[in-house]
């Protein structure tokens, strides 16, 4: 069986975007390409994208209108602190 897929590198393992259909365990051999970095065009597209998804779900709605009641407000800003 030979099949192209996209994944990530995370420490010593790859996350596959999909399931591959091949049960834990199995031994596969790898060739390594590395992605074409997308263009600042392509990413802002993508962002964009995103920001409109996330913007139809409710709870993603409710969860940044919590956050904007509790950054509401003056701020104390400590300038001493450590960063």
């Amino acid at each position: 069986m030979e099949t192209t897929m996209q994944g990530t590198i995370n420490g010593k393992s790859i996350e596959l975007d999909s399931d591959i259909g091949l049960p834990t365990g199995s031994r596969v051999t790898l060739r390594i390409e590395r992605a074409p970095m997308l263009s600042t065009e392509e990413r802002l597209q993508r962002l964009l994208r995103l920001f409109r998804e996330l913007g139809q779900d409710e709870s993603f709605v409710k969860a940044l209108e919590e956050i904007e009641k509790c950054r509401s407000g003056p701020r104390e800003v400590n300038l001493d602190a450590a960063s």
